[in-house]
C-alpha cells in the first residue's frame, strides 16, 4: 500500500531535487486522449478515427510504431478544412488506404496518378475544382464513390470524363451544386456507368428544368437514389418513355411568380374636404414591383380577376408593352400594368457572371385595408446558369404608391372651376336659395363632361426587401412567404395632435356648446354659464355617460406593411404531363 506523500515531513530544497518524477499509468494517459476537456483530446471533426487508435497504440505498445507499420496501418484518411492545396506523391506511401476525404480545402487540380490503387472512396467536396483534367485515365480502378459536390464544374467540357472508361466500378457519384446545365449531355455519358446506383445532381442549373427528374429516372433504369430520394416503382412507371422523346425536352426553366394580398398600406389623406378647391382631382394607386433576370420570354398566365375594362386615368410613366402587356384593372383610379422597366445592371454572386435584371409590377389599385393583387406571371428562362445565380441573390420586392393630379384640359374651364373657398361657399348659398337643387345638378353634369389632363405621377416607395430563393435550387419547387416591410408612417399620422386628457376634452366640448348658443341669439352671459352648469347636472344625473361620450376613441394599432409572395418552379410529374405541356407551348 502506498503511503501518503502529504503526511511526510517537508524536505529541504536539496532533497527535493533528488526526487524523480513518477511515470503516469496507461489508463490515465488514455484518459487524456478521450476526455473532452483535456487539451490533448482529439477533435472529432476534421480527422479520421484511426488517428485516435494510433495515439492509444503509442501509449500501449510504442515498440510497434515503426515506419513500415505506420504506412500500412491507415485504411482511411480524413483532412477536412486543413488548407490542403495539392495531392502529392506522399499519399502513395499509404498502400492500404481505401478512403480519402479532403473536403473544404483549396484543391484546384486533382493528380489522380498520386492516389493509392486500392482507393475506393474519394471525397473532394467544397474545393476549387473546375476541371478533372486528362489525368482521369490514371484514376484508381476500384473507386466506388466520387464526391465532387460544391465545386465549379460545368457541362461544356467536363461531361466526357464521367464515363465507364474512367470509372468502371463507380457506384455513387456526387456532382451536386456545380454549374452543370445540360441534362441530355450529362445523361448521355453517365448512362455508360453500369454499376451506378446513387446520383446527386441537385443544386445544378439543369435541375431547374421541368423534366429534369423524370428524364434521368427513365434514362437510368438501374438508378436507386436520385438527389437523396429513393426512386419508387410508381415513379418509374409515370416517367416511362420520356427518355425516348428528347425532342420534347426543352432546356429551359418555367418560373411562376404570384402576388396575393397586400396589407398595411397607410390610408392617404382624403382630398375631399370642404375648404379645398374642386381641382385638382387626386388619385392614389398602389402596386408591387419585383426584379427578374433579363434573359426571359414573358407569357401572361393569369390576368387580374377584374381586368375587363380599360382605365380612364393613364399614367405616362407606365406604358404598356404590346409583347408583354397585362390586363387593366376595372377601378377608375388604377393605371395599366407595365411590362419590364429599363434594364439595370446588377451584380450577382461571385461564382456567376454579372447579369442584367428588369423590373415588373402588378396592376395599380386604389387604397383598401386589404388590396387583392391577383397577379400571376410566368417567366420562361433559357439561361439556366444566370437563373441559378439570380435565385441565390434573390429579387428585390418593393411596394410603391403613385399619386396622380388631374386638371381640366381647357385652361378657361380650369380658371372657372378653381376658385377660392370663400367665393365658392357664397356662390353655393346663392344658388341654393334661388334655384334649390338645380344648380348643383347642372354643376355635376358639367364636371362629368370636363376633359381631364393628368400630371406626371408622383411615385413614393413605401418599402423594399430582398427575398432569397435558395431552396428552389436545393430541390424544392415552391417558395411561399409574407414579405414584411414594417410599419409605414404617413403625413397624417406624423401631424396628428396628441391625445387630450379627459378634463381638456370636456372643456373643448363646452366651448363648442358656447359657440352654438351664441349663434342662436342667446344672451352671452347666460350662454357662457349654461353649458358649465348643464354639464355638471348631466354628469350628476347620468353618471359616467357624459365622460364616456366626451372621450375620443383610441386609434387602432398600426398594421405592418406586408404582401403575400410565391415563386413556383414548374416540373413534370409524368410523361403525359410533359407531352401536354409541350403541345400547349406550341
Amino acid at each position: 500500500m502506498k503511503t501518503n506523500k502529504i503526511s511526510k515531513p517537508a524536505k529541504s530544497g536539496a532533497e527535493d531535487d533528488d526526487v524523480e518524477a513518477e511515470m503516469e499509468n496507461t489508463d490515465s494517459l488514455i484518459e487524456y486522449l478521450t476526455e473532452k476537456r483535456s487539451p490533448w483530446a482529439l477533435e472529432e471533426e476534421g480527422w479520421s478515427k484511426e488517428i485516435l487508435d494510433l495515439k492509444q497504440l503509442l501509449i500501449k505498445s510504442p515498440w510497434l510504431l515503426k515506419e513500415t507499420f505506420l504506412y500500412s496501418f491507415f485504411r482511411s484518411l480524413r483532412l477536412v478544412d486543413k488548407n490542403v492545396c495539392d495531392i502529392d506523391e506522399w499519399i502513395l506511401t499509404l498502400c492500404n488506404l481505401e478512403e480519402l476525404t479532403l473536403s473544404a480545402n483549396k484543391i484546384s487540380k486533382i493528380q489522380f496518378q498520386n492516389l493509392p490503387r486500392k482507393l475506393k472512396v474519394l471525397e473532394l467536396g467544397s474545393n476549387d475544382l473546375s476541371s478533372l483534367g486528362s489525368s482521369c485515365s490514371s484514376a484508381p480502378p476500384e473507386l466506388q464513390h466520387l464526391g465532387l459536390g460544391q465545386n465549379k464544374i460545368s457541362s461544356n467540357t467536363e461531361c466526357k470524363y464521367f464515363t465507364a472508361e474512367y470509372w468502371p466500378n463507380l457506384v455513387s457519384l456526387d456532382l451536386s451544386f456545380n454549374n452543370l446545365d445540360d441534362v441530355c449531355g450529362i445523361v448521355s455519358k453517365i448512362v455508360t456507368l453500369r454499376k451506378l446506383r446513387l446520383l446527386m445532381l441537385q443544386g445544378n442549373p439543369l435541375c431547374l428544368t421541368p423534366g429534369y427528374r423524370g428524364f434521368i429516372v427513365d434514362s437510368l433504369p438501374k438508378l436507386s437514389v436520385l438527389d437523396e430520394k429513393w426512386i419508387t416503382p410508381d415513379e418509374k412507371h409515370h416517367f416511362r418513355g420520356l427518355a425516348e422523346t428528347k425532342d420534347l425536352f426543352v432546356s429551359a426553366a418555367q418560373v411562376l411568380v404570384n402576388f396575393g394580398k397586400l396589407k398595411g398600406v397607410p390610408e392617404p389623406v382624403s382630398p375631399l374636404q370642404p375648404d379645398l378647391p374642386e381641382f385638382p382631382h387626386i388619385t392614389y394607386n398602389y402596386y408591387v414591383t419585383y426584379e427578374f433576370i433579363q434573359h426571359t420570354i414573358d407569357n401572361t398566365l393569369l390576368e387580374s380577376a377584374e381586368s375587363q375594362k380599360c382605365s380612364d386615368i393613364k399614367s405616362p410613366l407606365l406604358q404598356v408593352d404590346n409583347e408583354s402587356s397585362y390586363g387593366q384593372d376595372t377601378e377608375e383610379s388604377s393605371p395599366p400594368e407595365m411590362g419590364p422597366e429599363p434594364v439595370q445592371h446588377t451584380s450577382l454572386p461571385a461564382d456567376g457572371p454579372c447579369q442584367q435584371v428588369a423590373k415588373y409590377h402588378t396592376t395599380g389599385k386604389s387604397w383598401a385595408n386589404v388590396i387583392e393583387c391577383n397577379y400571376k406571371k410566368e417567366h420562361l428562362v433559357t439561361d439556366l446558369c444566370s437563373l441559378k445565380n439570380f435565385l441565390l441573390r434573390g429579387p428585390m420586392v418593393t411596394v410603391k404608391e403613385e399619386k396622380i393630379l388631374s386638371w381640366p384640359a381647357d385652361k378657361t374651364e380650369q380658371s372657372e372651376l378653381v376658385k377660392p373657398s370663400s367665393e365658392k361657399k357664397g356662390g353655393e348659398k346663392e344658388k341654393g336659395s334661388n334655384k334649390g337643387g338645380r344648380g348643383s345638378a347642372k354643376k355635376k353634369k358639367k364636371d362629368a363632361s370636363v376633359e381631364l389632363r393628368h400630371d406626371p405621377p408622383i411615385v413614393r416607395e413605401l418599402g423594399s426587401l430582398f427575398i432569397k430563393l435558395e431552396n428552389l435550387i436545393s430541390g424544392d419547387y415552391v417558395f411561399k412567404t409574407v414579405c414584411d416591410f414594417g410599419i409605414i408612417s404617413t403625413e397624417q399620422t406624423e401631424k396628428a395632435p396628441l391625445p387630450l386628457d379627459k378634463k381638456d376634452q370636456i372643456k373643448v366640448h363646452n366651448k363648442k356648446d358656447d359657440k352654438k348658443a351664441i349663434k342662436t341669439g342667446r344672451d352671452s352671459v347666460s350662454s357662457q354659464s349654461t353649458p358649465a352648469s348643464s354639464s355638471k347636472g348631466k354628469a350628476k344625473g347620468k353618471g359616467m355617460n357624459e365622460n364616456e361620450g366626451s372621450e375620443v376613441e383610441q386609434p387602432a394599432q398600426p398594421v405592418h406593411l406586408s404582401v403575400e409572395f410565391e415563386v413556383r418552379l414548374c416540373h413534370w410529374e409524368s410523361t403525359a404531363e410533359a407531352v401536354a405541356a409541350t403541345q400547349k407551348q406550341e
